[in-house]
């Protein structure tokens, strides 16, 4: 008797449990080629379980019955969230589309004239040959840079080796180093 109640309190204690039935949910997963994805992400909910898939693209959950929201992730592939209704085993193979965009027309264009505000002096200039020097020049009014503040290292910095430091707070006594030279700092705007 003592043996028959055990059962009947033990059946009474698992029969919940037995009652939602397990269904195995199976996807295949693949790109438009038909080649299997490796590694897509696979989110089940309401469970909240997260898999992989295999090497064959394959990945299995076992879930109760009811309505499923399964949400898959790949690099370089569209998201995809698919709702499925679970009553019994269900294998569903699912294609992820890659990113694509089509362009209509690609134009490139080369602006020869821009040279931002410096250029190289030309081999021979005037009565001096700069031929084999290095050499930059500054051209004022194509540098973008704050002009109305008289901020020299704005345009300075435009030349390579140039170091520039200031001797005072407001910035009107400068010192130039040019690899190893000293130099006075030249006028660049007229007042």
């Amino acid at each position: 008797m003592r043996l028959a109640a055990c059962s009947i309190a033990l059946f009474m204690w698992l029969a919940p449990a037995f009652a939602e039935a397990q269904e195995r949910l199976a996807f295949t997963i693949a790109d438009p080629d038909g080649e299997m994805l490796k590694g897509v992400e696979v989110y089940l909910e309401p469970e909240g379980e997260f898999k992989k898939t295999d090497r064959d693209g394959k990945v299995v959950f076992t879930a109760a019955s009811g309505q499923k929201k399964v949400s898959f992730f790949y690099a370089g592939y569209q998201s995809m969230v698919r709702s499925i209704e679970l009553s019994s085993d269900l294998s569903v193979d699912i294609t992820l589309l890659p990113f694509q965009k089509n362009l209509t027309e690609v134009v490139v264009e080369n602006d020869e004239t821009r040279n931002f505000g410096l250029r190289s002096m030309k081999s021979i200039e005037g009565m001096a040959i700069y031929a084999g020097k290095k050499n930059e020049v500054l051209i004022p009014d194509e540098i973008n840079a704050n002009k109305a503040a008289n901020n020299a290292r704005q345009v300075y910095a435009r030349i390579p080796g140039v170091n520039v430091w200031e001797s005072d707070g407001a910035g009107i006594q400068l010192g130039i180093g040019v690899r190893g030279l000293s130099l006075i700092t030249p006028r660049l705007w007229k007042p």
